[in-house]
């Protein structure tokens, strides 16, 4: 698809500013990258927002052979001839975050609009590439920071915007999963080639950095840092069981100065026996305090001193990712993350990183 076939403009503000692009005023249809558990989740919510699969690629031949008998859609042979099936408006790229910047680049040869797994890249040097070079093409961007559309975290970011709770003096939070305590699993995430260079930091941890600046409006400015790796450990992935010891980190924890000049603190971990997906967000403000818990997703609590605390929103599971399909798709993006907020993000998992690695408080770089 060429900006010639594109009509209406839309404008979204995100982290970094404001961008307009051309929105696609053709009917919506969608290849995809990738064909694991997060490009199911991706199917599942198109199927639920009547969004088409024209096709799927992958790798591993099989795989694609086998997602395309499941969705009901067909496996292409390569990543080209994907991207040029006719009718291709949206590309959803869902593969290991090393690959990232080659499938998007080839999605932006195209002008194809682009909904990319977060992180969007390993590195904020490459992803100020891509945000630009979406940007000045003019094509629709956006990464699968998929929690900002719980029903809790917009209520969360709208009480604050409104100025609820005041301003921002201290931003707390975690982000807890179970899934490589021993016994640990040993997918590509534990590969360096095919994560990058971290793998709690950019898994988890870039969920709930993206969290803490949308709810409030505020950037991260400095970090002080640490990781950590508990070592050999036992492991079964694919009915092999075995021993290994990783080399990229199991948790990590980071003190956070706010714009505004805020502190905050975040841990994550993937060791956390009993948490399969546990994320906590408090926000404390000059006249109240909010506070989002991923098990009522659609909930948030109010407090104030004297007053006790209000449980505000919605109860149910998490619709996350389709609210983020149908906004894409049926909202002119919403609040969806855009390159540019992807690039945000980077900014701060580099930051992150090296404050680790240098043992000292280390500004985020916007690289520009």
């Amino acid at each position: 698809m060429t900006l010639s076939e594109r009509s209406a403009t839309l404008t979204y503000t995100n982290s970094i500013g404001a961008v307009s692009v051309p929105h696609i005023s053709s009917q919506p249809a969608a290849v995809v990258v990738g064909s694991g558990y997060i490009a199911n989740r991706h199917v599942a919510a198109l199927r639920a927002a009547n969004i088409p699969v024209l096709g799927v690629y992958s790798a591993t031949p099989g795989n694609s052979a086998r997602a395309a008998r499941n969705w009901g859609t067909t496996a292409v042979a390569d990543v080209s001839a994907l991207l040029d099936l006719p009718h291709a408006t949206h590309v959803h790229i869902c593969t290991p975050t090393t690959s990232h910047d080659a499938f998007v680049n080839e999605a932006l040869d195209r002008e194809l609009a682009v909904v990319c797994e977060k992180p969007l890249t390993t590195s904020g040097r490459i992803a100020r590439t891509l945000a630009d070079r979406a940007g000045s093409l003019g094509v629709e961007n956006f990464v699968t920071f998929n929690r900002r559309h719980d029903g809790g975290i917009q209520l969360f970011r709208s009480l604050y915007a409104s100025g609820e709770v005041g301003t921002a003096v201290g931003v707390y939070g975690l982000y807890q999963q179970e899934w490589n305590a021993p016994i640990s699993s040993k997918d590509w995430r534990f590969d360096p080639s095919q994560v990058g260079p971290s793998r709690v930091v950019s898994e988890i941890g870039s969920h709930w950095l993206d969290l803490a600046e949308f709810v409030t409006g505020l950037r991260i400015t400095e970090v002080a840092s640490a990781t950590a790796n508990m070592g050999e450990r036992e492991f079964l992935q694919d009915g092999t069981r075995g021993r290994f010891t990783p080399t990229n980190e199991d948790t990590f924890s980071s003190l956070l100065r706010f714009s505004n000049g805020a502190l905050g603190t975040v841990m994550a971990t993937q060791l956390a026996h009993g948490a399969w997906d546990d994320i906590g967000l408090r926000v404390d403000g000059t006249t109240g305090s909010l506070y989002w818990d991923s098990s009522a997703p659609g909930r948030v609590a109010l407090s104030r001193k004297g007053q006790g605390t209000t449980i505000l929103g919605v109860g149910g599971p998490t619709t996350s990712i389709e609210t983020m399909i149908e906004a894409i798709y049926h909202d002119g993006g919403g609040s969806c993350a855009t390159f540019f907020d992807g690039l945000r993000n980077c900014m701060v998992q580099d930051a992150v990183l090296e404050s680790a690695a240098d043992h000292r408080w280390t500004s985020v770089r916007d690289y520009s």
